[in-house]
């Protein structure tokens, strides 16, 4: 009988440390689910923060030291929202808010699906970046289609707005390409930034440009120039130049 007694003490024991190692594995399959969804997480916030290179780099040092500066050929573009200041006594804050969120939101979902960098917003400009991978005159071509398939659609956008809420906002955008120096600039609230000529003339091209238009640099004309088929750009097009770049409008 003693052994009986035995045999069934050993038996719960042995029954109550396997539900216990059950509940303690799936107490660690759960932490590590939660661990990889928290990585995910933070993977995408830093993919949205930095250019993809930056952000793999960054995740594999995991030093913002190893972001440094450095020299990348690209094509600039700046955009500014028209009729900014009339739209804003007219409406309240938070409104004036929810329309700038929600148009800038629009213009995030066609940076994504083009592969394009989105630099910053300031106000209601808006600024984005296409990396030019090499000297290629194709690859500069059709980085600089892209990204002014991107500028015509951010204006459609703007005209879908128009017609749907009747309020007159429009916008002028430049774009430029050349060499810029890129990298994160400080240690709080690091920011990836992009410094040089390109990024100074697109804000000079979008300055000088007509509302609801695109004024390209003579660089970026050039590169589409160079399809014999463009057919929303033609030389006629050509404004007159703003310095040394050069200017074209489309």
């Amino acid at each position: 009988s003693f052994g009986l007694v035995l045999a069934g003490a050993l038996g719960g024991y042995t029954i109550a440390h396997m539900r216990m190692g059950a509940a303690t594995t799936r107490r660690s399959w759960l932490q590590i689910r939660s661990w990889k969804a928290h990585h995910a997480s933070m993977v995408d916030m830093l993919r949205d923060l930095l250019p993809s290179h930056a952000a793999r780099e960054l995740i594999l040092n995991g030093d913002k030291e190893s972001l440094k500066c450095e020299a990348r050929k690209a094509v600039t573009l700046h955009l500014d929202l028209c009729n900014f200041t009339t739209l804003s006594e007219t409406v309240e804050p938070i409104e004036l808010i929810r329309t700038i969120n929600g148009l800038f939101s629009q213009f995030d979902e066609n940076v994504q699906k083009r592969r394009l960098f989105k630099v910053d917003t300031i106000g209601d400009a808006y600024v984005a970046a296409a990396w030019l991978d090499s000297l290629d005159a194709e690859d500069a071509r059709n980085t600089c289609e892209s990204m002014m398939d991107f500028a015509r659609e951010m204006l459609c956008i703007l005209r879908t707005y128009r017609e749907e809420t009747g309020r007159d906002v429009a916008a002028r955008i430049g774009i430029a390409m050349g060499e810029v120096f890129a990298g994160v600039l400080g240690t709080l609230q690091p920011r990836y930034h992009l410094l040089g000529q390109p990024m100074r003339i697109a804000e000079q091209l979008e300055a000088s440009c007509v509302m609801g238009g695109i004024h390209v640099s003579q660089q970026v004309m050039d590169s589409l120039m160079t399809r014999a088929q463009t057919p929303w750009v033609s030389q006629s097009s050509l404004l007159p130049s703003n310095g040394s770049s050069g200017a074209g409008g489309a």
